[in-house]
């Protein structure tokens, strides 16, 4: 089985996590370091990905 991941950014949800980590609003997204989260997450469950 093969979970394909879709990323939208919503900016109102990356703004809520922003302020809780007290990160600037205008701070640029850094997409690889998500991507690369989300990765490391499905194979410590044992899910294969595709992006």
């Amino acid at each position: 089985m093969t979970t394909v991941f879709t990323v939208c950014g919503n900016p109102i949800v990356e703004r809520a996590y922003r302020e809780f980590r007290n990160e600037p609003p205008d701070a640029p997204w850094d997409s690889t370091a998500t991507f690369d989260a989300i990765y490391q997450v499905a194979k410590a469950k044992g899910i294969e990905a595709e992006f």
